[in-house]
């Protein structure tokens, strides 16, 4: 299980996944962030961000990771009575072999996997091993709703001293082009994909002006 590659995190990670007809799946975020070594067996490091709630909190979730076939590859331990709006951190220890590129299914179910919610068609390029703690430090996280039409921006990370909070971002491509600018005064945010001109690969520079800091420059794609 020690054979993967190390690449750095987001960046050269590719994820790519599709939601199925369903509004409240679509709106979830869910970030893949690499495999932690935790002993004896391996565990899959998601995030999960409810942060475009639409009435369902999937109340005592649990997800699956399933092959081509159909088999369990990973399976994570209920943990939480609901999903959130911020990231939080879900742990599926492998139950099988896992090889990259991996192409399957992620399955969420609720109530103590009594009742099924959605079904994500997913493809993992690579994994790389990460530390569970840097990840959840990390001051600015980003990804895509499944129905990839907002792009999710949690700071909550951050170092905040305040209940006001001031941020200013500025959105660029690889050319250095300035796409998209803003400001906000919440710790969690989203964006429409179609103010950002399409696919591609950008980055997002965000500054703290409470704290008067400029916060980690992040990489994301939109297929």
């Amino acid at each position: 299980m020690k054979q993967f590659i190390c690449l750095s995190l987001l960046c050269l990670i590719t994820l790519t996944m599709s939601a199925q007809k369903k509004a409240d799946c679509d709106q979830l975020t869910i970030r893949f962030n690499g495999l932690i070594d935790s002993g004896e067996t391996d565990q899959l490091f998601f995030e999960v961000s409810n942060v475009m709630y639409t009435g369902s909190l999937y109340y005592y979730p649990g997800f699956l990771l399933l092959n081509e076939q159909g088999d369990t590859i990973a399976r994570e331990e209920v943990k939480y009575y609901g999903i959130g709006t911020s990231f939080q951190t879900h742990l599926l220890e492998l139950t099988d072999d896992i090889s990259f590129p991996f192409v399957g299914r992620l399955e969420l179910f609720g109530s103590y996997y009594s009742k099924k919610f959605c079904s994500f068609p997913i493809e993992i390029e690579e994994a790389e091993y990460v530390s569970l703690e840097e990840v959840e430090r990390e001051v600015v996280k980003v990804a895509l709703n499944y129905a990839g039409d907002h792009v999710v921006i949690d700071l909550g990370g951050n170092d905040i001293t305040s209940e006001y909070l001031e941020y200013h971002f500025n959105l660029t491509n690889v050319q250095g082009q300035e796409v998209y600018t803003g400001e906000i005064d919440t710790d969690i945010f989203f964006i429409p994909v179609d103010l950002l001109g399409g696919a591609g690969s950008y980055y997002i520079s965000v500054w703290d002006g409470i704290n008067k800091k400029l916060l980690p420059t992040r990489h994301f794609l939109i297929e």
